[in-house]
C-alpha cells in the first residue's frame, strides 16, 4: 500500500465526511439537489439537479449579504417550483434545491 500523507489524509477524510453530509441531505423528502462549495467557491460535491457549474455563486452571493451587514446569512430563492436554500458554516456553502411539498 502506498503511503499517504498527513495533509493527503486529512483532505480524504474531510471529503468523505462532506460526500456523507450530501448523501443525507439529498435523502431528505423534497430535496432536489445539493451542491457543497468551499470558501473560493469552487465545488467539493453535487447531487441531484443541483449543478457543478454553478459553483462559486452561492458562495458570493453569501459574501455580498455579509457585505450588506448580516452575520451567518440564510438565503432563500423561491420560484413556481421550488426554493433553493442557501447558508454557509466554517468555510463551506450549502445550497439545497427542494420542491414545493403538495398538501
Amino acid at each position: 500500500a502506498e503511503y499517504m500523507g498527513v495533509k493527503n489524509l486529512l483532505e480524504f477524510c474531510v471529503m468523505e465526511q462532506i460526500d456523507d453530509i450530501v448523501k443525507k441531505i439529498s435523502s431528505r423528502q423534497g430535496v432536489t439537489g445539493v451542491l457543497c462549495e468551499d470558501a473560493q467557491g469552487l465545488g467539493l460535491a453535487v447531487s441531484g439537479v443541483a449543478s457543478a457549474h454553478t459553483a462559486g455563486i452561492a458562495t458570493n452571493m453569501i459574501r455580498h449579504a455579509q457585505k450588506l451587514g448580516a452575520t451567518n446569512p440564510s438565503i432563500r430563492i423561491e420560484s413556481e417550483h421550488g426554493d433553493i436554500l442557501i447558508q454557509s458554516h466554517a468555510d463551506v456553502t450549502l445550497s439545497i434545491h427542494r420542491t414545493l411539498s403538495v398538501a
